[in-house]
């Protein structure tokens, strides 16, 4: 769950984004983001929130700052399709994670979100695609959550086992690096 309280530091921010033409962005040009924080304009938060699922909605809702990720398809240099856009913004993200829970912060990360109702809302051109939403604020107690969602939030889920997925000479092959 995440929580307003408290004042987010700005510099979280500016070490994965940067101003570029008054919008923040990702430091690589072959993302682009929309990002928004509470408070500076709740119709524009409230118009980024519209574009969450509705499973996402308890979390997003109370954070107090909401991004879309989108990843540009081509290169901009020459066109040339950019086979790892994705991956890359979703290392751009996990980098944002990891600087955000050093300090003190909760991020959540949703892949449910509206794509065609975000492109039609902030007019993303064709060639780039919205990913992900991150909902980025202090965590909360689960208080504000329905019943069934707070039980699922503080649930610790085990972890596949690495033979479940690390594999060699063929697919399914457990490596022998992982093998029990």
């Amino acid at each position: 769950m995440l929580s307003t309280t408290g004042a987010l530091p700005r510099k979280i921010l500016w070490l994965c984004w940067k101003r570029r033409d008054g919008r923040l962005r990702l430091r690589t040009s072959s993302h682009g983001a929309i990002l928004l924080r509470r408070g500076m304009s709740r119709p524009e938060f409230a118009r980024l929130l519209s574009c969450v699922e509705e499973v996402n909605l308890p979390w997003a809702k109370f954070a107090a700052v909401l991004m879309l990720g989108c990843a540009r398809l081509t290169l901009e240099h020459t066109g040339a399709p950019y086979e790892t856009a994705e991956h890359d913004l979703g290392l751009a993200s996990a980098n944002l994670v990891f600087e955000a829970t050093a300090r003190g912060l909760a991020v959540h990360q949703m892949i449910h979100i509206h794509r065609d109702l975000a492109r039609r809302l902030y007019q993303i051109p064709e060639g780039v695609k919205p990913v992900a939403g991150l909902a980025v604020g202090y965590a909360g107690g689960g208080e504000r959550l329905p019943d069934a969602l707070r039980k699922e939030d503080l649930t610790r889920h085990p972890r596949k086992p690495l033979d479940a997925f690390v594999f060699s000479g063929s697919w399914a092959q457990a490596s022998s690096l992982v093998a029990k």
